[in-house]
């Protein structure tokens, strides 16, 4: 007879069974053995299954927190704006129903005047500065027209 393994089958390659003492195949055998092998990896899926189920659950938990933080903290910034630009409208409307058109108009003047006096040097900088920027516009739009 010739050497089996622990299936009872011959050969390098497991070709040739031959029957055990009883007459099996040993196909108990080997149904038990894929029986326990399949446990064996169905619990370690299972346990890395809720290994990474926990750290994705950490996680997702902890991008929650950050991001209503993140949230909290646009809605301060952005409603203190949106109640400062309220106030500024309003502000102005209130100015607006007050005035009229040439009480407006003088008080930009009056305005100018004052900031020409106190600060002459830059007003002339800026007059310059603000001549050649129309004259660029306006020459910019006149050689459009010739193509």
């Amino acid at each position: 007879m010739s050497e089996m393994d622990n299936y009872g089958q011959t050969g390098p390659g497991g070709v040739g069974q031959e029957p055990s003492e009883n007459g099996n195949f040993n196909a108990d055998k080997i149904k038990s053995d894929v029986k326990g092998s399949v446990a064996a990896v169905k619990d370690k899926v299972s346990e890395q299954t809720s290994e990474l189920r926990g750290k994705l659950n950490e996680q997702a938990s902890n991008l929650s927190n950050q991001l209503s933080q993140r949230i909290d903290s646009a809605r301060g910034k952005t409603s203190a704006g949106l109640r400062n630009t309220s106030q500024r409208i309003q502000n102005l409307a209130l100015y607006m129903e007050e005035h009229d058109a040439k009480d407006m108009s003088d008080a930009v003047v009056r305005t100018s005047k004052e900031l020409i006096r106190k600060h002459p040097g830059k007003s002339m900088v800026a007059g310059l500065i603000l001549g050649m920027l129309v004259g660029r516009i306006f020459s910019m739009g006149s050689s459009m027209r010739r193509y």
